[in-house]
Parts: structure tokens; sequence; C-alpha cells
């Protein structure tokens, strides 16, 4: 009995393509091709690993970034609210002194101050503006139509009115 050379199997895609050329006239050299191939694995092997080492540099600085975006965020609310509290505190205990005139001035002063921070929707377009924004100015100013007040600095006052100028 005569064994059979097992010609069938192959090593890998590569090889099987390699053995197919060389059985055609004018082939280029299994070898060469074979070396080509094998350069051509290690550059694929390389942009996969180039391309796993992005994707997981990605999401990792994406996570830190996060945390990092969500502990300063919280820091300015805690900040904002703590003067808030301040603030309010200050109001209130002029009120209960019967300081009536002073909680009036300094609540008047906030007020001023926290209108001064819309000045900046004039730079943009009227449909780019904050609704939230343009309500509490809209409020402010039919306040301070019935109750009028003016603060002790000129530019403070031009600047209220510059921002009441802008719901009009």
């Amino acid at each position: 009995m005569t064994a059979w050379p097992n010609n069938w199997v192959q090593a890998t895609p590569v090889c099987a393509c390699c053995d197919f050329l060389s059985q055609v006239s004018g082939a280029p050299d299994p070898a060469r091709l074979a070396a080509f191939a094998h350069r051509m694995k290690s550059k694929i092997i390389t942009a996969l690993v180039v391309a796993a080492a992005l994707v997981t540099g990605f999401f990792v600085g994406r996570f830190y970034a996060a945390r990092q975006w969500n502990r300063f965020f919280m820091d300015y609310v805690y900040t904002d609210t703590s003067n808030h509290a301040h603030f309010y505190v200050r109001a209130l205990t002029q009120l209960r002194e019967g300081q009536q005139t002073n909680a009036v001035e300094f609540l008047e002063g906030r007020l001023d101050g926290e209108l001064i921070t819309y000045i900046s929707l004039e730079s943009l377009r009227p449909e780019d503006r904050s609704a939230a924004g343009l309500r509490a100015i809209r409020v402010a100013r039919d306040y301070r139509a019935k109750h009028p007040w003016h603060n002790t600095s000129d530019e403070i006052n031009e600047g209220v009115q510059r921002v009441f100028a802008l719901t009009k």
C-alpha cells in the first residue's frame, strides 16, 4: 500500500496562497511571498496594538476627565450655594434686628450684582440668549419699575439699565 502525502493540510492561509502561486508559471518566488506575508503580519499586529492603545487611552482619559470635571463643577456649586447662604443670613439678621433700611440696601445691591452678570448677553444674538436669564431680567425690571433704587455707582446703574434694555 502506498502512503499518500498529506498535501491538503496547510499551516496558514498565507502558506496556501504561496503554494498555489508557486504552481503557476511565472509566479513569484514562494520564499519571497512568505517573507512579504510575514512583514505584513507584523505590520497588521503593530497597527492593531496601536489602535487598541488609542481606544484604551481614549476611554481612560474620558473617565479621568469626567471625574475631574465633576469635582470642579461640584466645588463651584458648593461655593456658590455657600455664598448665597451667607447673603441670606446677613439680610435676615438685619431684618430681625430692625435694620430694614440696611437689609433693603444690601438686597438691592445683591440684585444689581446678579443683574450685571447678564451683561454678557449683549454679545449674543437674541435667539441664543438664555430664556431663564431673560425671565429673571424681566422680573427684576418690573420690580424696579415699582420700587426704584439706584446704586451709588454710576457704572453699575448704567450696566443695569443696559441689561434691562435686553428685554425690550
